[in-house]
């Protein structure tokens, strides 16, 4: 039989909040009760979630897996989104300049 965790195990954090980076196990693992929305179609619905917060700024981070993975997810959709509106106005930069050399050029 081989152990693939022991029961405490430390994990390490970095805040994105704060940059700060941190360790924690199982006992600083805090049970709260938080509003369910976006998870839920109820936007005063409540859920119960498995959390840790930064030692430094106190920014909370949700550790259950589905959630995490949603707001992770959320994360990554917001920063796409941002690249795509900066590449197209980039673009729009680009065009312009090049319109501008099109009617000097002629």
């Amino acid at each position: 039989m081989k152990v693939i965790e022991h029961g405490d195990t430390i994990k390490e954090h970095s805040c994105e909040n704060c940059g700060c980076v941190f360790q924690y196990s199982k006992k600083d693992i805090q049970i709260e009760r938080v509003i369910a929305y976006p998870f839920s179609d109820y936007p005063f619905d409540f859920d119960i979630v498995e959390s840790i917060r930064c030692p430094e700024c106190n920014y909370r981070y949700i550790i259950s897996s589905e959630q995490e993975e949603y707001l992770q997810l959320s994360i990554k959709e917001k920063a796409l989104e941002k690249s795509q509106n900066n590449i197209k106005t980039e673009k729009k930069g680009i065009l312009r300049k090049i319109k501008s050399l099109m009617k000097g050029g002629l």
